[in-house]
């Protein structure tokens, strides 16, 4: 159960789901629903990239409700995907934040 602990790509994925879900339920909408993620792979740095349907604005407002964990890092690293994407597609990365 390694993969699951919080620093691994994995792990942070699953961490990173759960407050992906305190957002969508936390916003003004008529639909509680939360969208999926895709975790893609892994960043250089042991984090992990994850793919969201959803507009750049919108991750950027997930991003700015879940700075509160002051301990992991959020990073857009694109807005479009290529032309098989069909849609709006965000992929964003999630690091541990190094601590000096």
């Amino acid at each position: 159960m390694r993969e699951l602990l919080s620093e691994t790509p994995f792990g942070l994925a699953y961490r990173t789901y759960r407050i992906w879900g305190e957002f969508w339920h936390s916003q003004e909408s008529t639909s509680k629903r939360t969208p999926p993620l895709y975790r893609s792979g892994r960043t250089t740095s042991g984090g992990a990239l994850i793919i969201a349907p959803c507009s750049v604005n919108e991750v950027e407002a997930f991003i700015a409700f879940a700075q509160q964990d002051t301990s992991i890092k959020y990073k857009i690293e694109a807005s479009e995907l290529g032309s098989e994407w069909i849609g709006f597609w965000c992929l964003f990365s999630v690091t541990i934040k190094e601590s000096y």
